[in-house]
C-alpha cells in the first residue's frame, strides 16, 4: 500500500495484491485520488478568526457579517478497483467519480450538490441538491435525491439552531416531530 498526501489541494492512494507464484502476479489493485478546492484556500483558513469569542460555536457558513464574501467549497475524487476473480484470467474492474460542493449565496442561503458517477457502465449514479435557509434562530434545510431505478426522493426540516433536538421534518423517507418517531 502507498499513500501520498503532499500539503496542498490532492491525495492518492493505491494499494495491491501480489501472488509472486501466478503467471500474473498483481492479483487486484485499487487505487483512488482525490482534490478539494475552497474559497479559503488550500489551508482551510477560517472566517472565525475575526468573530467575538461568543460566536465561537457557529459553523463557518452560519456567519453573518456586513462584508459577506461568498464561502464555497468542491470536491473530487475518483476510485479504481480491479483484480481477477479467483483462478479467473479476467481482470474486471470497477471505477467511480464523486463530486461535492457547496456554495453560500448570501449570508442565510446555501446551496449543496453531490453527485456519483459510474465511469465504468458511464451512467449517473446518484445525485441530491440542498438548499438551506438560516431564519435567525430557526435553520429550514430541503434536500432532494435521485437514484437511477428508484423514485426521486425529498426531506424537508426545520429545526431550532441552539436546540438540536428540536425539529420537525417530513420526506418520503421519514418523518418525525421532534426526534420522536
Amino acid at each position: 500500500s502507498l499513500f501520498l498526501q503532499p500539503p496542498g489541494l490532492v491525495s492518492a492512494s493505491i494499494s495491491f495484491l501480489t501472488d509472486v507464484y501466478s503467471p500474473r502476479p498483481v492479483r487486484t489493485l485499487i487505487a483512488s485520488s482525490s482534490m478539494s478546492l475552497s474559497s479559503g484556500g488550500s489551508h482551510g483558513t477560517s472566517v472565525l478568526a475575526a468573530l467575538p469569542v461568543d460566536q465561537t460555536n457557529r459553523s463557518r457558513y452560519d456567519v453573518v457579517s456586513p462584508d459577506f464574501h461568498d464561502l464555497w467549497s468542491a470536491s473530487l475524487s475518483y476510485s479504481y478497483a480491479g483484480g481477477y476473480a479467483g483462478l479467473s484470467d479476467h481482470w474486471t474492474n470497477q471505477q467511480t467519480g464523486n463530486l461535492v460542493t457547496h456554495y453560500q449565496v448570501s449570508p442565510a442561503w446555501t446551496v449543496d450538490f453531490s453527485a456519483m458517477y459510474d465511469v465504468t457502465q458511464r451512467r449517473l449514479l446518484t445525485h441530491r441538491f440542498g438548499l438551506s435557509r438560516d431564519l435567525h434562530c430557526w435553520v429550514a434545510s430541503f434536500t432532494r435525491d435521485f437514484s437511477p431505478g428508484g423514485r426521486p426522493e425529498y426531506y424537508f426540516r426545520l429545526s431550532v439552531k441552539d436546540q438540536k433536538e428540536l425539529y420537525i421534518e417530513r420526506g418520503s423517507r421519514s418523518s418525525s416531530l421532534g426526534g420522536i418517531q
